[in-house]
């Protein structure tokens, strides 16, 4: 498989932080045998991640469990049935803590669980959160972030859900500056083809960062 290109090193460079502190690596090599042999060999490491970028380094990821451990106390949502729990959301919350994008797009709200953490690592950060809806409703709602929510009543700050895929991102209220959006960071957890929406977003749009 070829290397993959250089607008994912997030991505690259995060799988690699998790795998060298948070997990043992004859455990990460073990699960990597039983679930690859399916999709063929695995992919080359790029040139360009391969050392890690500064904040990828163990003892910081290590030392940010301690300030994560605080927040995680105070979510919003004590078991997040369905949705993002305790180690995809460490993952999460510890890139936009680490990267501060001026903006987030999360697609995929559920209830709104990863929402707050996004907000507790980038108060000051653009949001735009996207998802057809669900008969549960937000237990969280961000006020200051951009919703593309359902088909309902639109709204200050709300309005109809469309697919990221299919977003007119040039709209006055989302990220219509093309420099901004090489500033933007992606959180992609709608259940779609993460190949497939990078595909859409990074072309087109200009987009980064996944």
């Amino acid at each position: 498989m070829k290397c993959a290109s250089t607008s994912t090193i997030e991505l690259l460079s995060f799988l690699s932080i998790a795998s060298a502190a948070l997990v043992n690596k004859k455990d990460v090599s073990k699960w990597l045998k039983l679930t690859c042999l399916s999709v063929g060999d695995a992919p080359e490491r790029c040139e360009e991640v391969a050392s890690l970028p500064s904040w990828g380094a163990r003892k910081k990821v290590l030392q940010a469990l301690h300030d994560f451990a605080e927040v995680y106390r105070r979510r919003p949502i004590s078991f997040n049935f369905g949705g993002m729990n305790l180690n995809h959301i460490f993952s999460m919350w510890y890139t936009v803590y680490s990267l501060q994008p001026r903006v987030v797009v999360e697609s995929g709200v559920w209830r709104g669980q990863g929402t707050w953490f996004i907000r507790q690592a980038a108060p000051s950060a653009r949001m735009i959160c996207v998802d057809p809806g669900n008969k549960y409703g937000l237990k969280y709602r961000d006020p200051n972030a951009t919703y593309l929510w359902g088909k309902g009543r639109e709204g200050p700050k709300l309005y109809h859900f469309h697919d990221i895929g299919e977003v007119n991102w040039n709209r006055e209220e989302l990220i219509p500056d093309a420099e901004t959006r090489s500033h933007t960071l992606f959180i992609l957890d709608d259940h779609q083809s993460a190949i497939k929406r990078m595909m859409q977003l990074m072309r087109p749009w200009g987009f980064r960062h996944f």
